[in-house]
Parts: structure tokens; sequence; C-alpha cells
């Protein structure tokens, strides 16, 4: 995307002098900015993705992941529909027990997703990483950056 370009123009900015002006401008210009609210990003189309980009700023990873997993009925297979309501089922459960099955459930998930389906994918496996609770904060960042 090295070819889109716009202007962004600020008024009635209050709250930062000319060098946090500045220094906010360097790190723009040195780190980009990730755009969350893409009408490309998170690679579904059931959910409006401004809905997960606002609850990764307010980070609710959490719920995050579960709009990006939101069920799309016309185009899950049956056996990955079928892995991802156990999977649904053991994460509203909340008892330790539910977590460690939620963890094995995404793993189950994670081998049944198709191969079209990357960032779910992703998400999946790391949900089922780790020996400890469901890290929905790393299942955030193990989608790829240009897709974030």
């Amino acid at each position: 995307l090295f070819g889109n370009r716009f202007t962004v123009v600020l008024r009635d900015v209050q709250g930062l002098d000319e060098a946090g002006v500045q220094a906010a401008l360097q790190s723009l210009k040195e780190y980009g900015f990730v755009n969350y609210f893409g009408m490309q990003r998170f690679g579904t189309t059931s959910i409006p993705t401004y809905t997960i980009g606002v609850a990764i700023v307010n980070r609710d990873y959490q719920k995050a992941i579960e709009l990006v997993l939101a069920s799309r009925m016309d185009m899950d297979a049956d056996d990955f529909a079928a892995a991802m309501a156990s999977f649904r089922k053991a994460l509203a459960d909340k008892d330790a027990g539910a977590r460690h099955e939620a963890r094995q459930s995404a793993r189950d998930a994670a081998e049944k997703t198709p191969r079209w389906m990357k960032v779910e994918r992703l998400i999946l496996e790391q949900l089922a990483a780790g020996d400890g609770g469901l890290n929905f904060g790393a299942a955030v960042f193990a989608i790829p950056r240009h897709l974030r």
C-alpha cells in the first residue's frame, strides 16, 4: 500500500505544545499507525470491522477475538463449525477446567480451520498455545500486522 497518500488536518488541538506535537509526528513518521478500522481488515464480513477495532483500542482483547471468530454460517465447513461451537461453549464456562478445555477446543478448531481462513487459524493456534489461561492479547497480536 505504498501508493496510498493522504493529508490529515488537525484543528483545535489542545493539550500539546509545539514540542509535543513534533514528538508525536516524529513517532508517526518512524513507526506509522496500525489501521484497526480498515474495511479489508480481519478477514470477516459478518461483523463490522470497526467494532473489532473499537474493542482493540479499548483493550478488550477477548471481545475482539470473539468478534473475529464470529461464525460465518455461509462459509464454515461443518467440522470447523462444530469445533468452533465446542470452543465457544468452553470459553463461556468460567471455571479453570473449562479454560483448559477451551485451549484444547481451540487446538481442535485450528486443526479443522480451512487453509483460506488464515487469520482465524493464527488466532486459534495462539489461544491453544501455553500452559496458563487463554491470552487474548497475544492472540490479537498473532494477526499479521498488515491485516490489523
